[in-house]
């Protein structure tokens, strides 16, 4: 089966592509990775003038990453809602909307509006505007800026960058050459670095990446917290819950188009032994009937190649994000179903609370 740009691109940014072509790219990609770079710097420029900044009359919080997408963001965003919400804080939540088509939610916003029916979330390139309907007609006490470490014009009260420990710099280059959107000194900016997908990694490996976060903090007691995805379930688009045990007991095909679809293969991998294939989308992907149709072609390949009458049965495994956007519940007859994760952490949540509650306290 053909790939997708995104099958495509990874494979030669990470380095894995030893290919004469590969390397060829590699070395084209460094010319707007440059020019990337130049762009950013005068960006940043301006944002070192405080008069640039606007700050508003609630404190605000953002969790944002170093490198595009992929870092389980949404899971910590959940966490803090939660957490805020649990405390009495009437809080709203402001993103940018990447990737929404017609001006509606995007795949993120879809996800949230389902596991945190009671936060208000408000989409707007313009986070400074909404942060003020946020205030002014929500009467929201805190703001949590979702994908915020780059959008540097409403101030922070805590800024919160969160580091995939499976890609943690972004295969050292910045974008498009390599997933960096900011330079790794950019974290000098941060005040909590949380290191997701821990359980990925070698123990040897953590204390690589943590000594090279150390390199770019501000300051020596920065606090870097230590977390890992929990799968608590599986779910289908009708809301329906079925148990984690189920990914033992069927052949399995991962799909995915997110950030970084690789930590999302791995981690079922963990759980399920019989996993005949995966395919990759790009990151936000909007799925047309020409993707479902390619995906029922890619459903009936495999079962048509593996037919056996006493095998087990099938199952196809996507992440919260794709299975909101394509509301089906199967395909070629195999059911669908997401695998719902919940952020837990290892080390630093006393710590991180202790920090949020010292901001967000009502008086």
């Amino acid at each position: 089966m053909r790939k997708n740009r995104w099958e495509a691109w990874l494979p030669v940014v990470s380095g894995e592509d030893r290919s004469v072509k590969a390397a060829l790219q590699r070395l084209v990609l460094f010319v707007p990775s440059g020019a990337y770079r130049i762009g950013l710097a005068i960006k940043n420029r301006r944002w070192s003038n405080p008069s640039q900044i606007k700050r508003v009359t609630v404190p605000v919080i953002s969790v944002g990453n170093l490198t595009t997408g992929g870092t389980g963001k949404t899971p910590m965003v959940q966490w803090l809602c939660r957490y805020l919400r649990d405390r009495d804080r009437r809080v709203a939540l402001l993103s940018r909307g990447y990737g929404s088509v017609d001006q509606g939610p995007n795949d993120e916003a879809l996800e949230l509006e389902l596991s945190l029916p009671d936060v208000p979330h408000l989409q707007d390139a313009d986070r400074v505007r909404i942060a003020e309907i946020a205030i002014e007609e929500l009467d929201s006490q805190c703001l949590v800026l979702d994908d915020g470490f780059q959008h540097r014009r409403l101030h922070r009260d805590l800024d919160m960058v969160l580091i995939d420990a499976t890609c943690p710099f972004g295969f050292g280059h910045l974008l498009p050459r390599g997933l960096l959107r900011e330079p790794c000194s950019a974290l000098a900016r941060a005040d909590v670095l949380v290191l997701t997908r821990c359980d990925q990694v070698s123990g040897v490996e953590l204390e690589r990446i943590e000594r090279e976060l150390r390199r770019y903090c501000q300051s020596p007691q920065t606090l870097i917290a230590k977390t890992v995805h929990q799968p608590v379930a599986l779910v289908d688009s009708r809301g329906l819950r079925r148990a984690l045990t189920e990914l033992r007991e069927h052949r399995l095909l991962l799909f995915a188009g997110i950030g970084n679809p690789n930590a999302f293969f791995q981690k079922v991998r963990q759980m399920g032994s019989h996993i005949h294939d995966t395919k990759q989308f790009p990151d936000h992907h909007h799925y047309q009937r020409e993707d479902i149709q390619s995906l029922r072609e890619w459903v009936d390949q495999h079962r048509m190649a593996n037919s056996e009458p006493e095998s087990r049965p099938w199952l196809i495994v996507t992440t919260r994000k794709d299975l909101v956007k394509l509301d089906i519940w199967q395909l070629s007859g195999v059911d669908i179903v997401a695998l719902e994760v919940q952020l837990q952490f290892l080390s630093g949540a006393a710590e991180l609370e202790q920090l949020v509650e010292s901001i967000t306290k009502v008086s």
